[in-house]
């Protein structure tokens, strides 16, 4: 598959299923970690170094088709590696308190809840999970 194509594919999972503040246009693929399955990009995510000893796991998301199938695990696990790979201590990503499905993924990842906030931009309740790597 092209990279433009995957890169369209991502974005529009996220613009889809993320319910962000701005429309994503095509991504950069090389800036996100993601599963291919018969030309299909059924799930992504991106991990940033944040400082020297923390990584934040952004923008994940699975295909509706998808979910329920282990992809969002696998994809939490890149992650993870990733920030390993970057030299980082902890891992932290913030999710939907309303979404109760993630919050179990994630806590059986071994991460943990740290706090709920509202994001002032859209209302959303949102809790801060964070694993130490």
């Amino acid at each position: 598959m092209e990279t433009q194509e995957i890169g369209k594919q991502i974005a529009d999972l996220l613009n889809l299923h993320n319910d962000l503040v701005e429309e994503f246009r095509p991504v950069n693929p090389s800036r996100y970690l993601y599963i291919i399955e018969k030309d299909i990009v059924i799930g992504a995510t991106r991990v940033e170094k944040m400082c020297w000893f923390m990584s934040l796991s952004r923008h994940t998301v699975t295909h509706p088709d998808h979910r329920s199938k282990g992809v969002g695990y696998r994809l939490l696990g890149m992650a993870e590696d990733k920030a390993r790979g970057y030299g980082s201590q902890v891992i932290v990503g913030t999710v939907k308190v309303s979404n109760n499905s993630a919050a179990r993924m994630l806590h059986r990842r071994g991460w943990y809840k740290v706090q709920n906030f509202t994001n002032s931009h859209t209302s959303h309740e949102l809790a801060v999970w964070m694993k130490n790597l």
